[in-house]
């Protein structure tokens, strides 16, 4: 017996697809969301990472990789907190994961592989002055 969704909750699922995906193509950042890069957490340098500012921070993986981590809004105590802890699935950090510092759990929206730390905050300021 072949079983389907109701209409009802068939049209939400396209709804919710049609949002997101106006939503990212809104945003300039959304060629980095469509790769949908994940860190394996086992492969992350407990300790290594660098906080740009209050939506953006580097996280270094094994063999000197570097990952550029995007959040979906500003995070409060992101440059002040002692470590970062993370909720996610499985033993991967995607997009649509969290960081959670001292007080704030901060959405992730993209995750991007960087040459370094430096390239990454360039990325950002290139990324901010296109704003102005």
């Amino acid at each position: 017996m072949r079983r389907t969704l109701p209409i009802a909750l068939q049209a939400a699922i396209i709804g919710i697809g049609c949002v997101s995906s106006a939503i990212a193509a809104s945003n300039p950042q959304s060629s980095a969301a469509k790769d949908n890069i994940c860190i394996w957490t086992p492969e992350m340098r407990s300790g290594y990472y660098t906080v740009i500012d209050d939506q953006h921070l580097v996280i270094e993986g094994a063999g000197k990789k570097y990952f550029l981590v995007t959040l979906f809004t500003k995070c409060f105590d992101l440059d002040t907190t002692l470590q970062l802890g993370f909720k996610s699935r499985a033993d991967q950090l995607c997009s649509g994961d969290s960081i959670i510092t001292g007080r704030d759990r901060c959405g992730i929206w993209t995750i991007e592989p960087v040459p370094s730390s430096d390239a990454a905050k360039a990325l950002v300021d290139s990324r901010k002055s296109q704003k102005q």
